[in-house]
């Protein structure tokens, strides 16, 4: 989500609490980028945004398609902040919401797919090798989501905003660990190595 009167970009990771951050900061966004990213629409004769139809803006863009959509100059005065959530807990999470969702099977092989397949921040955040976040002003922890959002909220120039919990799951700490096996703990211990060291995580501590 962008915002060109607070001048800020919101990178949103999904099953992170990106829809309660996005629906308080939202009347603070351009409403013609909204909806692009809402109906997926082409913008014309937009001054920020590049008339590039590879690279459509979608609520989860990642800091690349942003950056190849957006003039440089307005991009790089962004400020850009996003969420990160334990690695082991965020792929459950994707995996139960498939379920309810999307039609999919509460199956080990369903769920060993979505492991497979949940993007990493680096594929989110990053372009080269860069540093995780070199890119952002501000990475929101979901564990100290409040915190930290209060944070973003004193550094765009907005009053803090109290965040209700949305999308939230029923599942316990003993549900989560229960989807996984030495395989599928191993997966994600390879796929967001990056992310569970910079975010010190374990799959104890979904």
């Amino acid at each position: 989500m962008i915002s060109f009167t607070k001048n800020f970009l919101f990178i949103h990771v999904q099953k992170t609490a990106g829809h309660s951050i996005r629906d308080e900061i939202r009347p603070y966004t351009d409403k013609r980028v909204e909806a692009e990213m809402q109906y997926k629409a082409p913008l014309q004769d937009f001054g920020v945004v590049r008339d590039n139809g590879k690279w459509k803006l979608g609520l989860h863009s990642s800091y690349e398609n942003y950056k190849n959509r957006l003039e440089t100059d307005v991009f790089d005065n962004l400020y850009k902040f996003s969420t990160i959530r334990n690695p082991y807990a965020r792929v459950v999470s994707h995996h139960y919401d498939k379920v309810a969702h999307c039609g999919a099977e509460d199956t080990r092989s369903s769920f060993l797919q979505t492991a497979q397949s949940v993007a990493t921040l680096r594929q989110l955040w990053c372009v080269g090798d860069e540093a995780l976040d070199a890119n952002l002003n501000r990475v929101i922890r979901f564990e100290n989501l409040q915190a930290d959002f209060d944070k973003v909220c004193d550094e765009i120039g907005i009053n803090r905003i109290v965040l209700p919990k949305k999308n939230k799951g029923t599942k316990s700490h003993s549900d989560y660990l229960k989807r996984y096996d030495d395989e599928t703990l191993q997966i994600v211990r390879d796929r967001f190595a990056e992310e569970i060291e910079y975010g010190n995580y374990a799959a104890e501590n979904v």
